[in-house]
């Protein structure tokens, strides 16, 4: 716009208006600001400061005033006296062509009636300023009733600014939060103090927001608290956000806490399972020594079937720690629920009936069985989670070629559809905060899928829900029925045995195990001394060997003995320490201890070449 016109356009405002340079000395004025200044033509203020006009008393602190809004680039309001008038003063900083601050312009216009009746019944530049902010504004007299406001309070509250102005917070709030903030703002005019709290407010679709207040008092001429203003912003996604966090680090710290655990419990598992070894080594070889018929047959297998169930008590440790070794061999589903009828037992409150239905001949399936125990195990929770106020939970399970059929219902609340559509996703719960992890029926569905077969929901709300899991009938084990270990079979002979055990007892106990098998077995406890006795003792046909030893580890010696040797890897550590020296794969023979000796011996069969 050009500068004579635009002159122009500001002459014709009744309002008072000039514009300073960051200097704070005046760069122009119209005709209104000239004449209350006192200097005839607009022409004549250029150059001066306020210092040189008739406010010159108050020069200093209307300039500190303009020095924020040059500093900051923020719009200032406020209530002068000036040339003995009353005026509210507007103070915006001016732009130029790059965006920077290049001065400030004052708009000002005169009071007609009190000061506290600020922009009252006129669309003033200060009402459009205040419209342009997103935050509700609003301002209230010394009477605390309401005498401005801004687009966003309005559209926050949900009514017109002309229901709002000359109203009190009891008329448009509900009781309980009036009360909040008649009490802040007669405080705030008490103390002529600024003020900044959180409480509550109703928004117009009825629902409550967190937000923060941060009022002031608006003084008159004289100093006096005359009015409030006040604008506040909403921090209810913050808060909930903040909350996210604090329980996602609330998690985190558990997720650590269980880590920290479940490294416990494998190095608890190691340990255990080397002491396991040995018994359960040496039983099988008393077994083999001892007539069917003789007493003491009966007491070792006592001993042997007590290791078995620590065996398993340890496999379940690590299953809880996340530490296990998927393992699939023959289990009967049958024994395996029956088993677990203590467990079940243990989990469901005394209002819910437990019910087994359970075929007279085994289902043997190929599974993990601490894998399949975790799986079920959480269907009984979440079985016994809907249904708060009890009733009846059936675990079926039945064969029909060529599926195992595992079935868990309950009599609970069920689930509507949109649910049952979710049901295995990662994290989808529909448990309240902290009562769920919205994992467990994704490890079941996991699981399942791990073992070749499928999982099936059926529910309705108030009508219970039933999951059925079809797993592949192991059919070549259909008719069999599980024996008390039999005597391993007799001499192999002819190979050389390279076995290598850092613990001393489990060592020895592996040795007499194989030379009664006719193996001639070379032993170290370490990679340095299995690499001198295959340098010296001839060839090595199999080399059976620990994963975690001290010094040279086992995955490294088999390297070392050449890319032909046959190898046996053992361990009784845990999942992450296996994977870290790349034992875990397809391919690879790997015994996990404690080591049962017919499963030593049917693998030193198929890894020689004896037996497929």
């Amino acid at each position: 716009m050009p500068v004579d016109l635009m002159q122009q356009a500001f002459d014709a405002l009744p309002h008072f208006v000039c514009w300073k340079a960051p200097s704070l000395a005046y760069l122009g004025c119209n005709r209104a600001f000239a004449a209350l200044a006192g200097v005839g033509h607009p022409s004549a203020i250029v150059g001066k400061t306020d210092f040189d006009l008739p406010w010159r008393d108050s020069a200093g602190r209307q300039q500190q005033v303009e020095r924020v809004v040059l500093q900051t680039g923020r719009p200032s309001a406020s209530l002068e006296p000036l040339a003995s008038r009353s005026l509210r003063i507007n103070r915006l900083p001016l732009l130029d062509g790059s965006g920077a601050i290049s001065g400030v312009l004052c708009i000002a216009e005169e009071l007609d009636g009190p000061p506290e009746s600020m922009v009252e019944g006129s669309e003033a530049p200060l009402q459009v300023l205040l419209d342009t902010i997103p935050f509700p504004f609003f301002a209230k007299g010394a009477d605390l009733r309401y005498s401005a406001c801004n687009q966003a309070f309005e559209q926050f509250i949900g009514l017109p600014r002309a229901r709002i102005i000359g109203k009190t917070v009891w008329d448009i709030a509900q009781p309980d939060h009036a009360t909040v903030y008649d009490r802040a703002d007669r405080d705030l005019l008490s103390r002529a103090m600024k003020q900044v709290y959180e409480t509550r407010v109703t928004a117009a679709d009825g629902g409550e927001r967190e937000v923060i207040f941060h009022k002031d008092v608006v003084k008159d001429g004289s100093g006096q608290a005359c009015g409030i203003v006040g604008i506040y912003v909403d921090i209810t996604e913050r808060k909930r956000v903040e909350a996210l966090h604090r329980r996602l680090q609330e998690e985190l710290q558990q997720a650590r806490n269980l880590e920290s655990v479940g490294r416990l419990a494998g190095g608890i598992a190691h340990d255990l399972n080397n002491f396991l070894s040995p018994i359960l080594g040496y039983a099988d070889l008393l077994l083999e020594d001892l007539p069917a018929s003789s007493h003491h047959a009966g007491s070792v297998q006592e001993i042997r079937a007590a290791a078995v169930k620590a065996r398993d008590m340890i496999g379940r440790l690590m299953v809880l720690a996340r530490k296990h070794v998927l393992e699939k061999r023959r289990c009967d589903l049958v024994e395996l629920v029956g088993r677990m009828e203590r467990m079940f037992r243990g989990a469901l409150p005394e209002d819910i009936v437990l019910e087994l239905l359970l075929p007279p001949g085994p289902a043997p399936v190929q599974a993990d069985a601490l894998e399949l125990e975790r799986a079920l195990m959480n269907l009984v929770i979440n079985a016994r989670d809907a249904m708060k106020e009890g009733g009846r939970l059936c675990i079926r399970v039945s064969v029909s070629t060529p599926d195992v059929l595992l079935e868990v219902g309950d009599t609970g609340s069920g689930m509507p559809a949109e649910v049952r559509d979710h049901l295995f996703e990662p994290f989808f719960t529909t448990k309240g905060v902290g009562e769920g992890t919205g994992l467990g029926l994704a490890t079941v569905y996991a699981i399942v899928k791990h073992h070749g077969g499928r999982i099936g929901c059926d529910s309705e709300v108030g009508k219970g829900t039933t999951f059925r899991i079809h797993l592949p009938l192991d059919a070549a084990s259909a008719g069999a029925a599980e024996t008390r270990p039999e005597a391993l079979p007799a001499q192999r002979g002819g190979a050389t045995i390279l076995l290598v055990e850092d613990q001393d007892d489990v060592r020895r106990m592996l040795r007499l195990a194989l030379e009664r098998r006719g193996y001639r077995v070379l032993d170290a406890a370490d990679g340095e001394q299995a690499l001198a006795l295959a340098a010296t003792a001839g060839p090595v046909d199999l080399l059976v060997t620990d994963v975690v030893m001290p010094g040279m580890n086992g995955k490294e010696l088999a390297s070392r003995l050449g890319p032909a040797m046959k190898v046996i890897f053992m361990s009784g550590h845990d999942r992450n320490v296996i994977a870290n020296r790349g034992v875990v794969e397809e391919d690879t023979h790997f015994l996990r201890k404690p080591i049962e000796l017919a499963e030593l011996d049917a693998m030193v069969l198929r890894v020689l070449g004896v037996v497929s």
